[in-house]
């Protein structure tokens, strides 16, 4: 059931995110690229400076950096290197994973008005959106394998 779940969820991003995912990539690569090399990194960072300064052990914080950059993959992974003490990185993950998701929201709703961008600018008409969704499922069943 947890992995059905997770395949809903990244199927349903990827469907919002689908019909401008690659425009705005190629576009925009080199900054997205440094953006998650930089939130990952320095989440790291700072995992590990708490793990040397504090008790609670690189379990626990291993759980907090995957709950605060909200990394399923990434508890999952931690899970399975886990040796010992493996409800401290749930307990961990458990703590942080609502900030990060408070996080990415509150970042998404308050960056735009910090840059005074034009949302308007983005939004579709029902109808065209209707059909981005056309063109999209269209051009899988193209795509495939499967005679018509």
């Amino acid at each position: 059931i947890q992995n059905i779940g997770l395949v809903l969820f990244v199927g349903s991003v990827g469907f919002i995110a689908g019909p401008n995912f690659f425009k705005d990539l190629k576009k925009n690569f080199k900054t997205y690229i440094l953006l998650g090399v930089i939130i990952i990194l320095s989440g790291t960072a700072v995992a590990v400076i708490c793990t040397l300064l504090t008790e609670y052990g690189p379990e626990f914080w291993s759980g907090v950096l995957s709950g605060a950059l909200t990394s399923t993959p990434g508890y999952s992974a931690a899970l399975d290197a886990a040796t010992e003490n493996i409800a401290r990185i749930t307990l961990g993950h458990a703590i942080a994973y609502p900030f990060g998701v408070i996080g990415v929201v509150l970042f998404v709703q308050l960056l735009p008005k910090f840059l005074k961008a034009d949302m308007d600018k983005g939004i579709y008409t029902e109808e065209t959106a209707l059909e981005l969704l056309e063109d999209f499922f269209l051009s899988f069943n193209k795509d495939s394998d499967i005679a018509s």
